[in-house]
């Protein structure tokens, strides 16, 4: 099966592929996409996910429930209080301790995972799924936190400029998620950004 993960970069805007995401055999989204234009970004929402460190404060930003349930993710005890009716709660223990190992390093203490990075690893974790397209996962693909997340209704795009995240093991990261479960994840890239790389 192949799922796609839509991410909030800015490289989908524009792009039309909101067919191919949906034409996918599962779609996986933030919980926080309302903003996304349905004709570049798709609209199938099969799993919704969430972060587990900061779950209540995600609760009211979400607007729609997913098709089929909600992912939560976290690695301390303290991150499965909560839970909305029906989740599942993925440990991304292994997870964060990869990215300690590693060496990643922020400003603000221990990095931990980005959302993006984080479902990536849950949604490897679901049965039957054998390839992972990574939609508008920019900063991770690139490695940078130049093209962090995209914010629309302000028109600019965040540079996560507290370095909350190390960007470059994130992309390292995913190689090794693609490898321990043997799940292919490929950066789905609009056709005028492939022909510029």
């Amino acid at each position: 099966m192949i799922a796609a993960f839509v991410g909030h970069g800015a490289s989908l805007s524009g792009g039309a592929l909101g067919p191919l995401i949906d034409g996918c055999d599962l779609v996986v989204r933030l919980h926080d996409w309302h903003w996304q234009p349905e004709a570049d970004f798709g609209r199938r929402y099969d799993y919704g996910v969430l972060p587990g460190p900061w779950l209540a404060r995600a609760m009211t930003q979400q607007r729609r429930s997913p098709l089929r349930g909600w992912l939560v993710y976290g690695w301390q005890p303290h991150h499965r209080q909560g839970l909305p009716e029906g989740a599942a709660y993925i440990d991304c223990g292994t997870l964060h301790a990869r990215l300690r190992q590693t060496g990643a390093r922020c400003r603000v203490g221990i990095p931990a995972p980005t959302r993006g990075l984080a479902a990536l690893y849950m949604i490897a974790t679901l049965p039957g799924i054998t390839e992972i397209r990574a939609f508008g996962c920019d900063a991770i693909e690139a490695g940078s936190a130049e093209t962090y997340a995209y914010h629309p209704a302000l028109g600019v795009t965040d540079h996560d400029t507290t370095r909350r995240h190390d960007m470059a093991r994130e992309r390292q990261a995913v190689d090794w998620i693609a490898e321990t479960s043997g799940c292919a994840i490929r950066f789905a890239r609009l056709p005028h950004l492939e022909q510029a790389a």
